[in-house]
């Protein structure tokens, strides 16, 4: 069984002189804590936490926020420009998400093109 948060004991020195210490743990076992305690989602204070506005031609602003997901925390603390792809002929209904990826370590805000329509639909969020 893996308990914790205790304080760890130095049990040697790497070569380097940096303490090697019995109780490490890594950035999942934390993410494994917070996520019994938290809900996924944009932090709602202030309210502009990634709040999308319309920007020039088509593109969309993402303003700075907050936002926690599976145990992990992201902030961006700039404006983001995202572009969005004009529609074929029909309208169209995209998304804009924010996207954990543990393979590069990072989550990063994404549009999710939709497909054009007479009645368009917003496309459905995947969780792998």
């Amino acid at each position: 069984m893996r308990s914790g948060f205790f304080n760890s004991d130095i049990t040697g020195y790497t070569s380097e002189g940096i303490p090697i210490f019995d109780r490490a743990e890594d950035a999942e076992f934390y993410a494994k804590f917070y996520k019994t305690l938290f809900s996924n989602g944009v932090y709602p204070n202030p309210s502009t936490n990634f709040q999308i506005v319309i920007n020039d031609g088509m593109t969309v602003k993402a303003l700075p926020g907050l936002c926690y997901i599976e145990g992990y925390f992201g902030w961006e603390d700039v404006e983001r420009v995202l572009t969005v792809q004009a529609s074929e002929s029909l309208d169209r209904i995209d998304r804009i998400v924010l996207r954990l990826n543990l393979a590069t370590r990072d989550i990063d805000l994404y549009v999710v093109k939709g497909t054009a329509a007479a009645v368009p639909v917003a496309p459905v969020l995947e969780r792998p």
